[in-house]
């Protein structure tokens, strides 16, 4: 009658030790700590990689959502913006006024109109020299700094602050809102 062998690990593997002594056990014993820190080191790639990529991707369809509406509002395209706003969105500026800095917020369709009224409104292009992107489980924070550019000359460096939700696969914005300082203000 055979013995019955213990069920064996799908990670183990049997090996017969030459009877050459202590230096074959300790080559042996090197080598499968080699092969168990290899496939240790590949385990946190393969954990690690996509995940950096999947942030990466993330970071750059923020990034083109927030340069679309940039580009909408300078081109005056304010067909295009509703599209890129959550239904509570809200808008956010903090201007100079006569000395004073003072802030206010409206409902986006409230700004929105109020863009759509104006006789002729300015075209400007909006570059952003510098993106600080944080994303958190659906949720994208983002500060860009700009200039805003009309007729050729820098007219403000602008701090641009949104909140961004994902819904549907896509971003959209929770909140826009920025400060215009004068060029030479950073």
């Amino acid at each position: 009658m055979s013995r019955a062998r213990p069920p064996r690990h799908p990670l183990t593997t049997t090996v017969r030790l030459p009877k050459k002594g202590i230096d074959s056990l300790t080559h042996t014993m090197n080598s499968t700590r080699s092969l168990t820190c290899a496939a240790g080191l590949l385990l946190f790639v393969s954990i690690t990689i996509p995940g950096a990529f999947a942030q990466a991707s993330e970071e750059e369809a923020v990034k083109t959502t927030v340069e679309r509406f940039l580009l909408a509002a300078g081109n005056g395209d304010l067909d295009a913006m509703p599209a890129m706003f959550t239904a509570e969105a809200s808008i956010g500026v903090v201007r100079d006024q006569n000395g004073t800095r003072v802030g206010t917020v409206q409902a986006f369709d409230d700004w929105l109109a109020m863009v759509k009224a104006r006789p002729t409104p300015t075209r400007y292009e909006e570059p952003v020299d510098h993106f600080t992107i944080h994303i958190d489980h659906g949720l994208a924070f983002v500060r860009a700094d700009a200039r805003l550019i009309a007729g050729g000359v820098v007219r403000s460096h602008n701090i641009d602050y949104f909140t961004l939700i994902k819904q549907d696969g896509a971003w959209k914005f929770m909140n826009a809102s920025y400060i215009a300082l004068p060029p030479e203000q950073k």
